[in-house]
């Protein structure tokens, strides 16, 4: 299985052995720099977006080596990602999927919210049935919150009340 040369630094394949085991492949997922949904739109964005997978590209080549008899096994490297709750999620379909083929997957992070919240950054590695720590790491969970704001037809006229507009 070839994969695009964007993902080299960040989804690598690592032959094991040498021998019988020369065919077989450990697939290596960094995602120290999160992942991106859209191609870069300027040349700026470009550069700072180098080394960045694509969030669909990357859950398609997971679902084509959950196929490839040639790839043993996953090992992610996880931290402050800044991934979104929604690519955290999909991310994590896509690699419980790989490990209900049958392929081992281990997760690494040298601490999850050291700084900022780990929350989203853990949840992403509560998909691995194993999650290696760095031991001076540390586990800062947060939580998750949420907001809606429910706006009916109508509302705050009987009041003779109107809506707050932003004017440019």
């Amino acid at each position: 299985m070839q994969f695009p040369d964007v993902f080299k630094p960040v989804l690598r394949r690592t032959p094991l052995g040498t021998g019988d085991d020369a065919s077989k492949i450990l697939l290596e997922l960094d995602l120290g720099r999160g992942v991106g949904e859209a191609p870069p739109g300027s040349p700026l964005q470009a550069i700072r977006a180098l080394h960045t997978p694509m969030l669909r590209q990357l859950v398609s080549n997971l679902r084509k080596a959950k196929k490839d008899k040639q790839v043993v096994g996953l090992i992610a490297t996880l931290g402050s990602s800044g991934l979104t709750l929604a690519q955290c999620d999909e991310l994590r379909t896509a690699i419980t999927d790989f490990a209900d083929a049958g392929k081992p997957t281990i997760a690494f992070s040298t601490s999850f919210g050291e700084i900022t919240p780990g929350t989203i950054d853990y949840y992403l590695a509560s998909a691995f049935p194993e999650i290696w720590l760095q031991p001076s790491g540390a586990v800062g969970l947060v939580g998750f919150a949420a907001e809606f704001c429910i706006c009916a037809r109508g509302a705050g006229q009987d009041r003779r009340t109107a809506p707050d507009r932003a004017t440019p």
